[in-house]
């Protein structure tokens, strides 16, 4: 039986990627792709690349929701991002990534693909 999987992830997927993580979620959605109608929504940082081309011909749908840079020369705004996450009670690595834009993107992509399982990749993405 064929299912509609949503993947939420912190970064572009890449079968071939340079990190673990980023090879491993690439893999994964290449071989659901097999059985399965798979779409990613992903956060990426202006410094990451696209998601892998082949994968996103496998794809039903892919969709890049950017991120603030984590690199040296962003450390005054993530200062204060990761300050006001702390007096939130958020994780630093929740603060890095947190893009409220992610939440508005899932939702439309829920309501218009419908899908029958929404999987998010990583802690990070609990946001």
């Amino acid at each position: 039986m064929s299912r509609r999987l949503l993947f939420l992830l912190p970064f572009p997927p890449d079968p071939e990627g340079l990190h673990g993580a980023s090879r491993m979620t690439g893999q994964l959605l290449e071989r659901l792709a097999d059985r399965h109608e798979v779409a990613a929504l992903y956060l990426r940082a202006p410094e990451e690349p696209p998601i892998a081309p082949g994968l996103a011909a496998r794809l039903a749908s892919s969709e890049a929701v950017g991120r603030p840079s984590l690199r040296a020369g962003a450390g005054i705004r993530r200062n204060g991002r990761r300050a006001t996450g702390l007096l939130a009670g958020r994780p630093l690595w929740a603060t890095d990534w947190r893009v409220p834009e992610l939440g508005r993107r899932m939702t439309s992509v829920v309501a218009e693909w419908r899908p029958d399982v929404v999987q998010a990749e990583l802690l990070v993405m609990g946001q």
